[in-house]
């Protein structure tokens, strides 16, 4: 439609909450994504919602967009590898197994992230936005080691940053000012 995220983002919160029957003074936690990500669109994210906590008063907590990606899969017997494509055969990406990290956030060419994941010795399931374009070089270098995630696993879910956002704060994390 021509609009950008910042004329956008605003009018699609209160359209949600007052779906919901709610109002934004009625939200107990804000949770945004701080990335790895593009820069206007973290930038755009991360000042809208530190503005609304501010304004409601309520904590505010932070989320890794791979860590958020990674907690879309709950059952895999292996390596969760969300990837975000960093341009110029580079990804941002990260391993997860079980929730826990692994490693951390890192921006490399493919095939050193794949060095990475293929030192783990285990199955590895791929998502995130990168995961479709690398598709065919990932399973050309892992083979059947190799899984990938259906493609509603692929986008960073609100859901999955929510609750680890709440988790976090449950866990006695102390909220962004």
């Amino acid at each position: 439609n021509g609009l950008t995220h910042s004329e956008t983002l605003l009018p699609i919160a209160d359209g949600v909450l007052r779906l919901l029957g709610k109002r934004m003074d009625e939200v107990g936690l804000f949770a945004v994504s701080a990335g790895p990500g593009s820069f206007t669109g973290v930038r755009i994210g991360v000042s809208t919602v530190k503005a609304l906590a501010h304004a409601a008063d309520k904590p505010c907590v932070a989320v890794d967009a791979l860590e958020a990606l990674a907690a879309n899969v709950t059952a895999f017997d292996g390596v969760v590898c969300p990837i975000l494509d960093a341009r110029a055969q580079q990804v941002y990406g990260a391993i997860f197994k079980c929730g826990e990290r692994l490693t951390e956030d890192t921006v490399e060419k493919l095939t050193l992230f794949l060095d990475r994941v293929e030192a783990t010795g285990e199955n590895a399931l791929f998502l995130g936005d990168g995961a479709p374009g690398f598709e065919a070089a990932i399973r050309e270098r892992l083979g059947d080691k190799a899984h990938f995630a259906q493609p509603q696993h692929n986008g960073l879910r609100a859901g999955s940053a929510c609750a680890l956002a709440a988790r976090r704060l449950e866990a006695g994390e102390t909220p962004l000012d």
